[in-house]
Parts: C-alpha cells; structure tokens; sequence
C-alpha cells in the first residue's frame, strides 16, 4: 500500500535527551528509522488504549445491566406482596358477599 505524503503531518516535539538516545537505540537495533520507530510506538499505544477504552466501555455496559436487572428484580419482588395482597382482598370479599 501506498502512502502518500499528504496523509502526515509535520511537527517538532522537544524530549529529553536521554530519551532521545534510547528511542535513536531501539530504532537502530529494530533496523529502523527514528521517525518510523516513533510513530510505530505511538500506533502501538493508541490502540492499546482503544482497546481499553472498548474494555471499560463494555465493563461498564456490564455493570449497567446487571444494575437493570437488580433493579427489575427489586421492582417485581415489591409488586409480588401487593398483587397477593389484591388477592386476599378480592377473595375475602368474594367471601363476605356469600
């Protein structure tokens, strides 16, 4: 695949010499490019990082609904008594009225 030019930006970033060093050494040893290198690291991090962020977002999703379903259980064991409740009711007036 073809990459062409316009599809990068240009830009200056100031780093610590020391880090600058290591980043040159590292690049070296993989047979690379300090800029290639860099970006390759930078690639790498971004999409870790989507990738946690689609694991919190899916956790949280999770979460979410078991919540919901806390909350639905809650709902239904409350209106249980109250139905059971109509019941009583209904059948002892059924039951007064005989």
């Amino acid at each position: 695949m073809e990459v062409i030019m316009s599809e990068f930006m240009r830009f200056s970033l100031r780093i610590p010499s020391d880090l600058h060093n290591e980043l040159k050494q590292l690049a070296d040893e993989d047979m690379r490019s300090l800029n290639t290198y860099i970006v390759k690291a930078l690639e790498k991090h971004v999409a870790e990082e989507q990738g946690k962020m689609y694991i919190d977002i899916k956790v949280a999703d999770q979460e979410n609904n078991r919540g919901l379903q806390r909350d639905t259980q809650r709902q239904m064991n409350l209106r249980k008594p109250i139905r059971d409740e109509q019941r009583v009711a209904e059948n002892t007036s059924k039951y007064n009225k005989e």
